[in-house]
């Protein structure tokens, strides 16, 4: 007798505790009943329920939340709200797609496609072992592990942890105040820190960074002490485009310096600059040290050759002499122009192609100590 009651409670206690899958088949709204197997739970996925939607199925959903655990073989597409607070994996040719609001506060294992055309905020952990496809704004604010393939094609914007052992293609905006990056990074379009557009932040890479000839680094400054930092653990290779922007109506003095990044080793230069205004006899001065690049208040006429013109554009070129950077800044954009640096016997020691640049700067740490001649030709 004892050890009959004893089997009887240990099979109620475990009713208690099963589970209730769900399957999903077919095309149509997540609330269409017809689709579902046994029956319909409503827009609320419980804790201890289990959904598969098959493969080939399609649902939409809108207003719905997942509190349990979701086996994606189709697609899940949101287009209204959708909250994971459980688990969401896709597998196969499965394919988490948003086109609303769609936010993370649980476990996401994508071993397939996750695509993004609008919000999504990712409040907790991705593992990434498929595609990650961002066509709109990406909020990670938590911890994003990706062992496959990141594609950003619009504003990704990391704001927590970001371990990547597979591959990141950034074609458009980064953003963030970051804790952690891993691995080597390389960017073409936008980098932006900060939490948001027009920000002050800090984003840190723990591996290197690469700025390729086509990206603009914008660099916010809000006050005499805070302006965004980039840090770098190992090499930061310099290209592209600077571009410094003031916040809040804040006017640097001169004298100010922002140390805008810091890496192991820092290689090559900007190419072009596009500088906020900072008011007459003043402007920014770009210092590499092999460390670091400190961005300079200064002012010019110090030492700077400013009574020259260029087909009736006055060009300003400072400091003179110069050892590792030389700026050449124009009262008004230049379309086209060849610049040269040309020694003392007539060799062409140095020589740049500049479009549409209103300043631009010459690397001279390859040059040899002496004297140049600098020549622009206009057309």
């Amino acid at each position: 007798m004892k050890s009959l009651l004893l089997s009887t409670l240990l099979l109620i206690c475990y009713s208690f505790q099963a589970q209730t899958t769900y399957t999903y088949t077919g095309t149509g709204d997540w609330d269409t009943e017809t689709n579902w197997s046994p029956n319909y739970p409503g827009t609320t996925l419980d804790e201890g329920e289990e959904l598969t939607i098959t493969a080939g199925a399609e649902v939409i959903v809108s207003n719905t939340t997942n509190n349990g655990k979701i086996i994606l073989l189709g697609t899940l597409e949101n287009r209204s709200r959708f909250v994971n607070n459980g688990t969401v994996e896709t597998q196969g040719d499965g394919n988490l797609y948003n086109r609303s609001n769609m936010t993370n506060k649980g476990k996401i294992y994508n071993n397939a496609l996750l695509t993004n055309h609008s919000f999504f905020y990712n409040n907790d952990t991705i593992i990434n072992e498929g595609t990650l496809k961002n066509n709109s704004s990406f909020y990670n604010n938590h911890t994003i592990l990706n062992r496959n393939t990141i594609n950003n094609n619009s504003s990704f914007f990391n704001n927590g942890k970001l371990t990547n052992n597979g591959t990141i293609q950034n074609n458009n905006t980064w953003l963030g105040e970051n804790i952690t990056h891993t691995e080597d990074f390389s960017t073409k379009v936008f980098f932006d820190p900060g939490k948001k557009r027009d920000t002050v932040g800090t984003y840190t890479f723990d591996a290197s960074f690469t700025m390729q000839s086509s990206i603009k680094f914008k660099i916010d400054i809000q006050s005499a002490t805070e302006a965004d930092q980039v840090i770098v653990t190992n090499t930061a290779t310099v290209d592209g485009k600077l571009v410094v922007d003031l916040l809040d109506g804040f006017i640097p003095e001169i004298g100010a310096a922002y140390t805008i990044l810091t890496a192991g080793n820092v290689t090559g230069t900007f190419e072009e600059f596009d500088f906020a205004d900072i008011g007459e006899g003043k402007t920014f001065e770009v210092v590499y040290t092999a460390t670091s690049i400190i961005l300079k208040v200064v002012d010019p006429s110090a030492t700077a050759l400013d009574d020259l013109q260029l087909n009736g554009n006055k060009v300003t070129i400072y400091p003179t002499p110069f050892q590792s950077v030389l700026h050449v800044a124009f009262a008004r954009p230049v379309q086209h122009a060849t610049v040269q640096l040309i020694n003392i016997i007539g060799q062409v020691s140095y020589e740049k192609q500049v479009t549409n640049a209103q300043q631009f700067s010459i690397e001279g740490s390859t040059l040899a100590s002496g004297t140049y001649f600098l020549k622009i030709i206009e057309g």
